[in-house]
């Protein structure tokens, strides 16, 4: 999308707002040298009297010269403005991490179909290209298993080979088992921070020189079940490795502070259809999630509306296009509060 300006001031021209599009540059340096021309009606140049008539014309014939180099460096300040956020809104070659089934899925597809250069990377094959057929000629398959730090290396080199480059990396995949503290036993612990955690850390390795590369953006989604909210009753294996990965992000951060890194925490959220859908019941004891919910609900866990997964997608995209200089540490996108108003309407 071409950027113009809607209103840009000129300080070295007439008082009036200039208004300017970035689209043609010849009109821009055609508008910066009528108004910049010593002679035009409202200059300094154009209006003073010199007491010398040579020294007037002397005058008139530096501020001509002088406005020149003006007109035209103003012109390729704008056009050079007008490049660089191009180039950042055109940031679309995007790595996202599990993006076989749930969100990961339906930000990768939504991130296509609006236009992005995406590689999917996950697991299974079967399930990535068929999301990658789903999200069209923009996207990519590659398998890519986070828990091997040689498939993680692979997989990106990859993506780059098919993107030209990779400019943005999401991750999304996460396991999320029910169990009570008590019963998480060590397999359990260490299947949870092998693909929450230490394939978050694995997969920003192997991206590492490519965001580099590119000043590009790293993105990971964390859960309100981390440090955001309160713990989750039977999630709370879960909830500590999203607090981990936030650490980790931080962690990152400080060591590449050239690469905007950020932690999307992520709430009420159903996902699409079909493998779309969200996974993270999968597998959940029944009974056991039966007795947790009241507990979610009554500890403040859970605000009550689910949020759109099109506007989970925007919000990413959001991130993706701000300004390299932009931090974005930590962004929350949850489901909005469903209890009534603190106060009644007075009448």
């Amino acid at each position: 999308m071409p950027f113009s300006t809607s209103m840009t001031r000129l300080p070295w021209t007439r008082a009036e707002s200039l208004f300017v599009s970035c689209d043609e540059p010849e009109a821009v340096v055609s508008k910066l040298t009528i108004l910049c021309n010593p002679e035009y009606p409202g200059t300094s140049s154009g209006n003073s009297e010199s007491a010398s008539g040579h020294r007037a014309g002397r005058t008139r014939d530096f501020g001509a010269a002088a406005a020149s180099e003006q007109v035209h460096a103003a012109a390729d300040t704008l056009c050079l403005h007008r490049d660089s956020l191009q180039e950042r809104a055109n940031m679309s070659r995007t790595v996202v991490v599990g993006a076989s089934s749930g969100l990961g899925r339906c930000i990768g597809v939504g991130l296509a179909q609006r236009g992005g250069q995406v590689a999917l990377l996950a697991r299974r094959r079967d399930r990535i290209e068929s999301a990658a057929a789903e999200a069209g000629q923009g996207a990519v398959a590659v398998e890519c298993d986070v828990t091997d730090e040689g498939s993680c290396r692979s997989a990106f080199d990859q993506a780059a080979d098919a993107l030209g480059g990779i400019d943005n990396i999401i991750y999304t995949p996460a396991i999320s088992p029910l169990v009570r503290m008590v019963d998480t036993g060590a397999d359990t612990w260490r299947r949870i921070f092998d693909t929450n955690v230490i394939g978050a850390s694995l997969a920003t390795a192997a991206a590492i020189p490519y965001l580099t590369a590119s000043a590009g953006k790293a993105v990971y989604l964390s859960s309100d079940a981390g440090t955001y909210g309160p713990p989750w009753p039977g999630l709370g294996a879960y909830g500590v490795s999203k607090a981990a990965l936030e650490r980790l992000v931080e962690a990152w951060r400080v060591e590449h502070p050239d690469i905007g890194f950020t932690c999307l925490i992520v709430g009420e959220c159903a996902g699409g259809e079909g493998d779309a859908a969200t996974g993270m019941n999968a597998g959940w004891d029944l009974d056991l999630a039966m007795k947790a919910y009241p507990l979610w609900v009554s500890g403040g866990c859970m605000p009550g509306k689910l949020m759109p997964v099109e506007d989970l997608i925007e919000v990413v995209q959001t991130i993706l296009q701000t300004n390299a200089s932009t931090s974005m540490p930590v962004v929350v996108a949850r489901g909005a509060p469903a209890r009534a108003a603190a106060f009644s309407e007075s009448n």
